[in-house]
């Protein structure tokens, strides 16, 4: 399957990434005891726009079972910016993500 996102062609072997985050018992967030974990523990809900969901859904990613996530840092606003790693099964065709 393939999925367009921005910029991004994302070929992807859905059921295998399903079954690979089925074998996942959690993120690395429940696996940390920092503050920075707990705190996005407590938001991780509510943080993914409904389209980042839903192109982790398409992919077969399971947004709680992130491999990685760490705080970035806080802005004078008070919010916290958090970045993080998933993966999927499959390949990416595209500009480097780091430019969004």
């Amino acid at each position: 399957m393939v999925i367009i996102f921005k910029d991004w062609s994302l070929t992807v072997d859905r059921e295998a990434t399903l079954t690979t985050y089925a074998s996942v018992a959690n993120g690395s967030a429940e696996d940390c005891d920092c503050s920075d974990c707990k705190n996005y523990l407590a938001n991780r809900d509510i943080v993914f726009p409904s389209m980042v969901k839903s192109v982790l859904n398409q992919l077969g990613i399971d947004y709680r079972k992130e491999s990685e996530v760490w705080k970035m840092y806080k802005d004078e606003d008070g919010l916290h910016l958090y970045n993080g790693i998933f993966h999927y099964k499959g390949s990416f065709e595209g500009k480097n993500c780091e430019v969004y």
